[in-house]
């Protein structure tokens, strides 16, 4: 799956899980340095640094130890720039 962000404003999204035995356990593998993950919740959020696109891995644990990952590309862009005053 494919989302957008801009450089240095809050980004969040919370992906869903279907099947297994609830509660679920969420957690990131390879996200880039500020993004973080709720376990409970599996709300993905925070500020990219760099524009560019970052690839990593969204994993969900059910609650008898089943668990199942997706790859999430996040496409990331510089914030538009605002016209000049002159």
């Amino acid at each position: 799956s494919t989302s957008a962000a801009t450089v240095g404003s809050s980004f969040q999204f919370t992906p869903a899980a279907i099947g297994g035995t609830p509660p679920y356990t969420w957690s990131l593998s390879g996200a880039p340095a500020g993004l973080g993950v709720d376990a409970a919740s599996g709300q993905i959020s925070g500020q990219l640094a760099s524009p560019g696109t970052v690839s990593f891995l969204v994993v969900v644990t059910d609650s008898t130890g089943l668990s199942t990952e997706q790859r999430v590309t996040l496409a990331t862009s510089l914030p538009p720039v605002p016209p000049l005053n002159i």
